[in-house]
C-alpha cells in the first residue's frame, strides 16, 4: 500500500495484492516471479469524467537481482502493467525494463545507477485529442550514499526523465536534483 502527497496536498493512493515467488540461484542470485491486482484512486477530482485516472488492473513482474560484492548487486527486472481506468483517456498497457546497480567505491560511499524504460500503449482514442496516445518514457537516476553514522545515510541524486508522447501536452523532459537523509532504527 502507497499513500503519495504532491506539493503538501493528498494526490494518490495505490494498493497491490498478489503472490510473490522468489528463489534463491546459487549464492547470489535471486529470482522474484510476481502477478496481482492493483488499485489507484488519485484524490483530486478530476476536471472531466474521461480525465479519471482511478484504475484497477494488474501488474505482473519477472526481476533477476544478483549480489556481485559486498553491499554491491545488480537488478534486471521486466514489468507488464493494466490500467482499467474509471477515464476513457487513461486505460493503457504497458511494458517496463528496468536496470539497478548499486557499486561500493570506498568504506562509506556508494555509487547507485538506475535506468528505467517504460512504454504505455492507451487503449481508446483520446476524447480532445482526436487521437490514439503512446507514451514512451525513459528515466535515468545517478547518485552517492554517504554513510555518515551506522544508521544515517546522506543521499545525493539527480533524476532524468524524458516523455516521448505523441500528444504535445503529455510529451517533457525533467530534470531533478535531490538530497535526503535516511534513517534507519
Amino acid at each position: 500500500y502507497s499513500y503519495i502527497f504532491r506539493h503538501e496536498h493528498r494526490y494518490m493512493d495505490t494498493l497491490t495484492i498478489g503472490p510473490l515467488f522468489r528463489t534463491l540461484i546459487k549464492k547470489n542470485n535471486i529470482l522474484e516471479c510476481f502477478a496481482g491486482y492493483t488499485k489507484k484512486r488519485y484524490l483530486e477530482t478530476p476536471l472531466m469524467a474521461e480525465e479519471d485516472r482511478d484504475s484497477t488492473g494488474m501488474d505482473a513482474y519477472l526481476s533477476w537481482i544478483w549480489f556481485f560484492k559486498r553491499e554491491g548487486f545488480f537488478n534486471l527486472r521486466y514489468e507488464f502493467l493494466y490500467d482499467d481506468t474509471e477515464g476513457v483517456n487513461w486505460e493503457n498497457y504497458g511494458n517496463r525494463l528496468t536496470f539497478n546497480v548499486t557499486l561500493p567505491i570506498i568504506r562509506r560511499l556508494t555509487f547507485q545507477f538506475s535506468s528505467d524504460a517504460h512504454f504505455q500503449d492507451f487503449s481508446n482514442r483520446h476524447t480532445v485529442f482526436g487521437k490514439h496516445r503512446v507514451d514512451h518514457t525513459y528515466t535515468i537516476l545517478a547518485g552517492f550514499t554517504i554513510k555518515i553514522l551506522k544508521q544515517v545515510d546522506l543521499i545525493l541524486q539527480y533524476t532524468r526523465t524524458r516523455c516521448d508522447s505523441n500528444i504535445a501536452i503529455y510529451d517533457y523532459t525533467r530534470n531533478l536534483l535531490s538530497s535526503g537523509i535516511e534513517i534507519r532504527f
